[in-house]
């Protein structure tokens, strides 16, 4: 002790270390804390119990740093024959937005311990943690004397790689967090003949390691809509019919118009949003926060704590809102959104998006990729629909009416999380303003089936390729999802309903399979934009 207190007031390294944590103690109850006290730190012994099998004194202890961290609570402490265990939970004054604590785990492992049994506690202990709070990183650390708990601890990283007893490295340190930290050996204390391990961070915050996002959001109030409803309204439509020579063109400028009136009526704002982003963190709970720094620097202590008592409320109520809004979507039957956000809170999938999405093929560079996927994807698409001219030879295509109540009510039921197609027409738009845009998309529809002509606009995709599996060896591991026209998928329901009707009574009534898939794509894409 009389050189781990030289150490921590003349080297810098114990003196700012923001943990100190000891094995083989050798403390028993007869010791005080007031012997083995170090000025500006807090003590949390695990002594060695009778429960242990031994008589002689020793288990494990920690030494916090006051100025990194206050707050520490007690998680778990055993001590059996196979393993002394100390579990604390810590809330430093910095952490990291992704972190909300941070558990610390002090492990020490006999020479003729089971490893089975050790193994069986150890893993006993993580999984109540993961529990308890699955965002927060783990660190187990101790002397572990050669017992290899790798099966146990998968999803852990080691990040000790400096020899700590003469050449061998038997006191380890495993973590969730991958190159969290890097390994110093300095010189052992006192008479012991395992050298101390300095761990200094490697870490970097999600914050620091990335760049914010600025994302432009339409902002669909009950004000916007009624206004871009009022907007169509008073459009005349038929100088776009009487105006374009062909269907192609009238598709083509009716599209354009849409959008045009939606980016100008439609309002914007810009959202920043940053890697390290809670999705319950709302603007009033940033609100709040931003005055709690404020009253810091310039408010009272009394201040100080009704402030602290805001933010823990706001905060409870933050998370209860997003709690309630995910509970909702899964009650509405909205699961995909529902999956998402238990995905959020649980941290699943939360890698870097950019990594996560960059797609890299053996063999073929990152300017080659794109040709190389276009052709790959389009390989089917051997001859160019555009060019063909279709007569209306079918005596039936002048039996389909089409209604403009049944477009109204397919826009009104369209999904408006449906990403849009290359025309770039919202399902929102469509949806909003189903009453004022059904009888154009009705007119087009019709004008459609009478020519035997389907616009081009409506014919083309925006591929996205998804991979497969983890590693991209070929072309063949990316699935295509195809994004077409909301509008093409209108008409497509359409015409499915007239050949249903038309063929249903002809077909076996005990064939389910391959029914209706072929007429689901009857209208192909012929053109593919690759992003």
């Amino acid at each position: 002790m009389d050189e781990v207190w030289t150490n921590i007031r003349y080297d810098r390294v114990f003196r700012e270390a923001n943990l100190l944590c000891f094995t083989e103690t050798w403390l028993s109850e007869n010791v005080l804390n007031e012997s083995v006290k170090i000025d500006g730190f807090t003590l949390i012994r695990g002594d060695r119990t009778k429960q242990s099998g031994k008589d002689i004194g020793g288990g494990v202890c920690l030494f916090v740093n006051k100025r990194w961290c206050n707050i520490t609570i007690v998680r778990d402490k055993q001590c059996t024959p196979d393993i002394e265990l100390l579990t604390i939970s810590l809330r430093p004054f910095y952490c990291p937005r992704e972190f909300p604590q941070l558990f610390v785990t002090v492990v020490y492992i006999h020479p003729k311990a089971n490893s089975t049994r050790a193994a069986e506690i150890l893993s006993e202990n993580t999984h109540k943690l993961e529990t308890l709070s699955p965002d927060a990183p783990r660190l187990i650390l101790g002397d572990f004397n050669q017992h290899k708990l790798g099966k146990v601890l998968r999803i852990y990283h080691q990040y000790v790689t400096c020899p700590t007893r003469k050449d061998k490295t038997i006191d380890l340190c495993y973590g969730t967090v991958p190159s969290a930290y890097r390994s110093v050996a300095l010189p052992p204390l006192g008479a012991s003949d395992h050298n101390c391990v300095n761990l200094i961070p490697k870490y970097v915050p999600v914050i620091q390691r990335k760049d914010k996002i600025v994302k432009t959001v339409k902002l669909w109030t009950l004000d916007s809509i009624e206004r871009l409803r009022g907007c169509f309204e008073c459009t005349d439509w038929q100088v776009f019919y009487e105006s374009s020579p062909n269907l192609n063109e009238m598709a083509d400028v009716i599209t354009s118009y849409v959008n045009y009136c939606v980016d100008s009526v439609i309002p914007k704002k810009e959202v920043v949003v940053f890697a390290n982003n809670k999705p319950w963190v709302t603007k009033e709970l940033k609100d709040i926060l931003n005055k709690k720094k404020r009253i810091f620097y310039q408010g009272t202590t009394h201040d100080n704590k009704q402030i602290n008592k805001e933010v823990k409320v706001a905060v409870r109520k933050a998370k209860d809102m997003y709690k309630r809004k995910i509970e909702n979507k899964f009650s509405s039957g909205c699961i995909r959104s529902a999956w998402q956000g238990i995905k959020h809170m649980a941290s699943i999938n939360t890698a870097d998006k950019t990594q996560r999405n960059k797609i890299n093929v053996e063999g073929i560079d990152d300017q080659a990729l794109p040709d190389r996927l276009n052709d790959f994807f389009a390989r089917f698409e051997k001859h160019n629909l555009k060019d063909d001219t279709v007569g209306n030879n079918d005596p039936h295509v002048d039996e389909i009416i089409i209604s403009e109540d049944h477009v109204r009510t397919l826009l009104r039921n369209i999904n408006v999380n449906k990403s849009s197609g290359p025309d770039g027409i919202e399902g929102r738009t469509l949806k909003s303003c189903a009453d004022q845009l059904s009888g154009v998309l009705r007119y087009l529809f019709q004008t459609s089936i009478n020519q035997c002509v389907v616009p081009n606009l409506w014919k083309e995709s925006i591929i996205k390729p998804i991979p497969k599996q983890t590693v991209i060896k070929q072309l063949n591991d990316l699935r295509p999802i195809a994004l077409t026209s909301l509008v093409m998928k209108i008409f497509k329901k359409i015409v499915k309903t007239y050949i249903t009707s038309v063929v249903e009574s002809k077909l076996d009534p005990l064939q389910f399979a391959y029914s209706w898939s072929s007429l689901q794509d009857g209208f192909g894409s012929t053109n593919i934009c690759l992003t």
